[in-house]
C-alpha cells in the first residue's frame, strides 16, 4: 500500500514538471529591449559681427540678411557629414567688437561672463577685427588684442573650445589697418596653441576679389563669400566636431 502510494505521488510529480519548460510547449519568457543610446548633439556658437549675421549689400546700395549666412553654410557641411545633431548657433551683430561682447553693449544684452553660464554651444568660433580696426571706435591693436585674449580665456574657462577666425579683407579706406588687427588674431592663435580658420591671405590671392563686396567695400555683394568661407570653417571645425562626437 505505502509503495503503490509512492509510486503515484512520484508519477504527479513528473507529470507536473514536466510543464515547466524544456519542452518547448510554453511561451517564451520575453526578453528586456535596451533603448539605443542617445545621440550627441553638439553646438557651435558663432560670434561676430554683421558679416557673421549675414549682412549683403544689394546693386542699388541696400542691405539684407541671407537665408545662406556662413554659420549657416556651416552646418549645412556639418550635418551632411556627421548627421543632424551638429547645430550651428549664429550670434553675430552688426557694428560687434569683441569689447561689445564682453561687456554687453552696442546691442548686446548680456554680459558674456553671463551668456557663458546658460550657454549651450561646446564650440565657440570667434570672428572679429573689421570693426575693431575702424578709427572711429578708437580701438588700438593692443587693446583688440587684450580683449580677445580675455575674452577667451573665459571661454575657455567655462569649458568651451575656442576657435579663431580671421576675417575677410575689405577694400573700405576707413578699415585700413586691418591687415594689422588680422596679424594680432594670428598671433594670440599661435600663443595660445588654438585653432584658426585662416581667411585673409586666401581671398587676397582669389582673382578680382574685390567684386566679391558690394559697393561699400565691406560686406559681401552676394551669397559667394560666405559659401567660400563656410568651407574653409568646416575643414577647421569638422575634425573637432567628429572627435567630440565619438
Amino acid at each position: 500500500m505505502a509503495k503503490g502510494l509512492c509510486v503515484s505521488v512520484l508519477g504527479m510529480f513528473v507529470m507536473a514538471c514536466s510543464g515547466c519548460g524544456g519542452g518547448g510547449g510554453g511561451s517564451p519568457v520575453p526578453v528586456a529591449q535596451t533603448a539605443p543610446p542617445a545621440a550627441k548633439a553638439i553646438t557651435i556658437g558663432a560670434n561676430g559681427d554683421s558679416i557673421t549675421h549675414g549682412t549683403v549689400q544689394n546693386p542699388d546700395g541696400t542691405y539684407r540678411i541671407t537665408d545662406n549666412t556662413a554659420p549657416a553654410n556651416l552646418q549645412k557641411l556639418l550635418q551632411a557629414n556627421l548627421g543632424p545633431t551638429v547645430t550651428v548657433l549664429n550670434r553675430g551683430l552688426g557694428g560687434a567688437t569683441v569689447a561689445d561682447v564682453i561687456q554687453a553693449a552696442a546691442g548686446y544684452k548680456q554680459w558674456w561672463k553671463d551668456v557663458l553660464a546658460t550657454d549651450p554651444a561646446q564650440i565657440e568660433i570667434a570672428k572679429w577685427a573689421v570693426n575693431d580696426s575702424n578709427p572711429i571706435v578708437n580701438e588700438s591693436t593692443t587693446v583688440f588684442e587684450n580683449d580677445l585674449i580675455y575674452w577667451i580665456q573665459i571661454t575657455q574657462a567655462a569649458g568651451k573650445t575656442v576657435v579663431l577666425e580671421e576675417p575677410n579683407p575689405v577694400c573700405n579706406p576707413a578699415m585700413a589697418a586691418l591687415p594689422q588687427y588680422v596679424e594680432v588674431i594670428d598671433k594670440v592663435a599661435a600663443q595660445l596653441s588654438l585653432p584658426l580658420i585662416k581667411q585673409y591671405d586666401y581671398i587676397l590671392s582669389l582673382p578680382n576679389w574685390q567684386s566679391y563686396l558690394g559697393a561699400d567695400c565691406t560686406h559681401p555683394a552676394d551669397d559667394r563669400l560666405y559659401q567660400l568661407t563656410a568651407q574653409r570653417e568646416y575643414d577647421v571645425v569638422q575634425p573637432i566636431v567628429a572627435r567630440l562626437l565619438q
